[in-house]
């Protein structure tokens, strides 16, 4: 057989050529049409001549009678006609290649299947893919949940309680918990073997209940794994590694993936042939649509046979022929046999055809077979024969034949039930049929009452889902009372997602949560606009925005944050802002015509400190900072100045100063281009942490700070080799020194609240992470897990200092406050 082709072609023939009759050269329709074998009477026009060889044009299509009688499809190729193809099948509940068989290619359809890990694992049946070329698992993953102590993986992540800290034991026997997380409770666990708790009966798999006191009922219980209505089946889960069923085979390597989706090949657009096996290489498959080398699609050719859009609708099928004269649907023909308009409805049966003459009622003859009347019940079995002679007679049971006339012989005839010629065979409930003939069949018998195969499927408790499809899931149905999973494990955690305590209403929806801190409503944020604790006041509105330093008036000196902390500032450069001759980053003068905002910052706490200024624009900003007061047309105040941050670019600027105690500095936002508005920006004053020097052998200092979107960027090293390609990572700084004579080793802890990541550099302060990367020393990412990092044996010279710098693992991301704790050996 030749290539295959689209399904959607052949079907779209179908429809726009099939039932048209064939065309003189007048153009008019005859009524003259060859069929095709089994075709039910649809017309099929004959193939049209297109002439001799090489007067078709290359890619031109056609329909043609294919060898397994129905319709196909010809491709001109170099001018030739080529073979007559069916099409491919597709996994769409259809038999597209017209083989007799629907879906035959598509192995494990109907099938059950699983989907998502642990707690979160869900089981369904094998459905066909949306794009018809494979198939995937209907069942949907439960959402996880924080990891408990309780042997189950509750976060879905493959690993059961690795965030917990397990008793090594079983506590109590008769509680409903598993203490020591090893997924046996109470009596399950070997801990509890003698205990008084459980001494029970042996556990009965048929009857609900825990009959041994266990923890575990029924097909819960390990005693009634061999129990025939708790086998599971092995099931492979073809989208998730492993090998779930235990064959050998994962995955897509396992046959019971054949046809997944997941497992099929992906069509190469820009590499010559058909790599998913669809029949439609490169270009000319839908999902090229939109590939540089395929170019914008054409527009469909609504007179000529094939998909020249390639949105995988052909002709009369797509939108785009939907006012073309070709795709308007012909009239039935009354006193002609065949559905000539497709409506399914063939001549008399059209409501088209109501009053033709051909469709004039006419009476039944009773006493010749057939229904001439057309009211689908022939002759006795129609109520106009009910007075007839011979549809008066009783049906012989013993005698083929269908005496009564009824359409039932012998034993299906209800007249003969109870006759000795037609014992009643017994029900087979897990066999397909009606053995014994009542109409009733397996388990719609009531004959099957009680029997296995007839049983609902059992509840799982500790499952999503209505097993026994009573219509209450899990907890809610009776028949999980005293399962340990419906069994509160103690009281409600308001701040842990969950109903711990079982009584329907979970975290802050439950009473006993009232006055728990997580529960109370939230606090006024200053720097987000609305009013978030909603007492009717927005933000510097809201006394509890008093001390904030967006709501200081202006022209107010806002006092530097404690060492390690910082505050932030905002503004706004526009056509409001006063103008003033923006000078360089050295104070050298500059072109006039710049806006500028000011902000005053004054250190009150009672020490010299060494501050790092961060800007972060919307445009292209530059800072500066004076001594106070400030005057801008006086730069002898000018301290220093900052255009593009390093790594930045012109979204930010920074600078790090030392401001003495009780000394006032004078912040300038401007712009780098002169008449220029940049809109707003913000700045952050962080204060450099104060616990710098090494504490004395076995001593330790704690460094603490805060990681947020206005902390400066750099391109974090992979320990200290090549860094990451994009400067995104926002970090902190901190010295160490060694005021020894000795070389002293420290070991360096830091303890996230979310992913972040430790380095130190040689040499102390001043550092640019960015630009100096040949003073690495090293670094790492997970200590434990991932909410800490740690360095063991970082050397300080004799009377010098390292730095150590706290930034996150990913990229523009903020992970807020963090404490390093540093160790002297």
């Amino acid at each position: 057989m030749g290539r295959t082709l689209w399904v959607l072609i052949g079907a779209a023939i179908a429809l726009t050529g099939c039932a048209q009759g064939t065309v003189d050269e007048g153009g008019e329709p005859t009524p003259d049409a060859s069929r095709l074998p089994g075709d039910g009477g649809l017309d099929i026009p004959p193939i049209p001549d297109r002439g001799p060889m090489g007067t078709c044009n290359g890619g031109q299509t056609r329909a043609c009678e294919a060898d397994v009688g129905c319709t196909g499809l010809q491709v001109c190729i170099g001018g030739e006609w080529g073979p007559c193809d069916t099409v491919t099948e597709l996994c769409n509940g259809q038999d597209d290649d017209c083989d007799g068989m629907t879906d035959e290619d598509f192995a494990g359809i109907g099938q059950r299947c699983a989907a998502g890990r642990g707690f979160c694992q869900a089981v369904g049946e094998n459905v066909c893919a949306e794009n018809g070329r494979g198939v995937v698992c209907g069942a949907l993953p439960g959402r996880p949940a924080d990891e408990l102590c309780n042997g189950i993986d509750d976060d879905c992540d493959g690993i059961s309680d690795e965030e917990t800290d397990c008793p090594e034991q079983e506590l109590g026997c008769n509680d409903g918990v598993d203490d020591d997380g090893d997924g046996d409770a109470d009596c399950a666990d070997d801990d509890c073997v003698g205990s008084p708790e459980c001494m029970g009966d042996p556990e009965d798999c048929a009857t609900p209940g825990d009959e041994d006191g266990d923890g575990r009922a029924d097909c819960d219980d390990l005693d009634c794994a061999d129990f025939e209505d708790c086998r599971a089946p092995d099931l492979e889960i073809c989208d998730q590694p492993g090998d779930e069923d235990g064959d050998g085979a994962a995955d897509c390597d396992d046959d019971d993936c054949a046809g997944f989706a997941a497992c099929l090949p992906t069509e190469i657009c820009d590499q010559q042939g058909d790599e998913d096996g669809d029949g439609r290489p490169d270009c000319l498959d839908t999902d090229c649509a939109g590939h540089p080398m395929c170019g914008p699609p054409p527009d469909e050719a609504c007179d000529v046979p094939g998909d020249e859009d390639g949105d995988g609708r052909p002709d009369c099928l797509d939108d785009d022929c939907a006012d073309h004269p070709n795709c308007q649907a012909p009239e039935e023909i009354c006193d002609q046999v065949g559905d000539e308009d497709g409506d399914g409805r063939p001549d008399c049966l059209d409501d088209d055809c109501v009053g033709h003459p051909n469709c004039q009622a006419r009476e039944e003859i009773c006493d010749q077979p057939g229904d001439e009347d057309g009211d689908g019940r022939p002759d006795c079995a129609d109520p106009d024969c009910a007075d007839a002679p011979n549809c008066d007679l009783a049906e012989d049971c013993a005698a083929p034949g269908d005496e009564d006339g009824d359409g039932r012989a012998d034993c299906a005839d209800p007249d003969c039930e109870g006759h000795p010629a037609c014992p009643p065979d017994a029900e087979i409930c897990n066999q397909p049929g009606d053995e014994d003939g009542d109409g009733l069949s397996d388990c719609a018998d009531p004959d099957c009452d009680g029997h296995p195969a007839c049983a609902p499927d059992p509840e799982i408790c500790d499952q999503p889902g209505d097993e026994d499809g009573d219509g209450r899931a899990d907890c809610d149905d009776p028949d999980c009372d005293g399962h340990p999973a419906c069994e509160p494990v103690g009281p409600e955690i308001c701040d842990v997602i969950g109903d711990e305590d079982r009584d329907g209403a979970a975290d802050c929806d439950d009473a006993d949560c009232a006055d728990h801190p997580f529960c109370a409503p939230p606090a006024e944020r200053c720097d987000v606009v609305g009013d978030e604790d909603g007492d009717g006041l927005a933000d510097c509105a809201d006394p509890d925005c008093a001390a904030d330093p967006r709501c200081a008036p202006p022209g107010e000196a806002v006092p530097i944050a404690a060492p390690g902390g910082s505050i932030d500032l905002e503004g706004n450069i526009d056509a409001a802002s006063p103008l003033w001759a923006r000078p360089s980053a050295v104070c050298a003068p500059g072109d006039a015509g710049h806006p500028y905002r000011t902000h005053r910052i004054t250190n009150q706490t009672g020490a010299p400190q060494i501050i790092d200024i961060y800007a972060a624009w919307d445009g292209d900003g530059y800072l500066h900072a004076f001594g106070d007061p400030f005057d801008p047309d006086d730069l002898g105040g000018c301290i220093g100045g900052n255009d593009d941050a390093l790594g930045a670019g012109i979204g930010a600027s920074e600078l790090r100063l030392v401001i003495p105690a009780g000394g006032t500095f004078t912040l300038v936002a401007s712009t780098y281009s002169a008449g220029a508005f940049i809109g707003p920006y913000a700045i952050e004053v962080a204060t450099v942490a104060d616990q710098r020097v090494a504490a004395g052998p076995g001593g330790e200092i704690t460094l603490a700070g805060s990681i947020d979107a206005d902390d400066p960027l750099w391109a974090r090293r992979s320990l200290c080799g090549a860094a990451d390609d994009q400067v995104d990572h926002h970090y902190d700084l901190f010295e160490i020194q060694n005021p020894t004579a000795a070389e002293i080793l420290v070991t360096v802890t830091a303890e996230w609240q979310a992913d972040g990541y430790l380095h130190w550099f040689t040499d102390g302060l001043p550092l640019d992470p960015q630009a100096e990367p040949d003073r690495c020393g090293g670094g790492d990412d997970d200590f434990g897990s991932t909410l800490g990092s740690q360095i063991v044996d970082l050397p300080i010279p004799a009377d010098g200092a390292v730095v150590i710098v706290a930034s996150t693992f990913n990229a523009n991301a903020a992970i807020g406050p963090y404490s390093i704790t540093v160790l002297t050996q």
